[in-house]
């Protein structure tokens, strides 16, 4: 536990004096895909203090947006921000959806198929009524939220396609994204691989945990995305996303 504690201050101290250095520095235009998964209660004003940050830094757009600039390569020239939700937890709807509903900031969320209606995920019910905001996107995150090098390419196009299918059915819409248990790639996914067959079943992008500005020409499927926590700094958002 000590060493543990004296780890994370270390790290905290050295994203702190990386952060410095964007003081007064000018934002890159691109577009940042922030990924989140928890939000307890209590900690909804920490979550709203942080989008606030990001809008002083540049403009919110959804996801269906994003990729759709991607796909075009269109010349990027401010500051964009895509905000993801992974899991599909019951805090999502209970915690989280009601900030970004006040706030108007568009959202995407990738349910694990399997778990929906479990104790701490939400139920088809959450999920439609959320649906019928046109801030909110649905993608997949898998049946069973396995990892993808795991298995072998028929397992993961049963993954990609049966999640698929059971998000169109339950909404009566498309399910154009998908999002990668973990997202580390060849370490939780083939890039050789598993990207090829999100295409091939029908998806639009394949959205991963690797950090990075996504900037014109970026290839798809492939999005990269900065996971962030509701105890990030100032300095962490800083240091990651601006």
């Amino acid at each position: 536990m000590v060493v543990a504690n004296l780890r994370q201050a270390g790290r905290a101290l050295a994203i702190g004096a990386l952060s410095l250095r964007k003081l007064g520095a000018k934002l890159q235009p691109g577009i940042r895909f922030v990924c989140y998964h928890d939000v307890l209660p209590g900690e909804t004003a920490s979550l709203e203090a942080q989008l606030l940050l990001m809008r002083e830094q540049g403009e919110f757009i959804d996801l269906d947006r994003a990729i759709g600039l991607m796909e075009a390569r269109s010349v990027l020239d401010r500051p964009l921000f895509t905000v993801t939700f992974d899991d599909g937890l019951a805090t999502t709807c209970g915690e989280a959806w009601p900030v970004f509903e006040r706030l108007g900031i568009p959202l995407s969320i990738f349910i694990i198929t399997s778990l929906v209606g479990q104790p701490g995920y939400m139920s088809w019910d959450d999920i439609a009524a959320m649906a019928k905001s046109p801030l909110v996107t649905f993608g997949s995150h898998t049946v069973n939220h396995r990892n993808l090098m795991s298995l072998s390419a028929d397992e993961v196009r049963l993954e990609l396609t049966q999640s698929k299918a059971e998000i169109e059915a339950a909404l009566n819409r498309r399910c154009d994204h998908f999002c990668c248990p973990w997202g580390r790639p060849d370490r939780d996914f083939r890039s050789d691989r598993d990207p090829q067959i999100a295409m091939e079943v029908g998806y639009r992008s394949f959205l991963t945990t690797q950090r990075g500005l996504t900037r014109t020409g970026d290839k798809l499927p492939l999005v990269k995305r900065d996971v962030i926590h509701m105890h990030s700094s100032r300095a962490e958002l800083r240091h990651f996303l601006f």
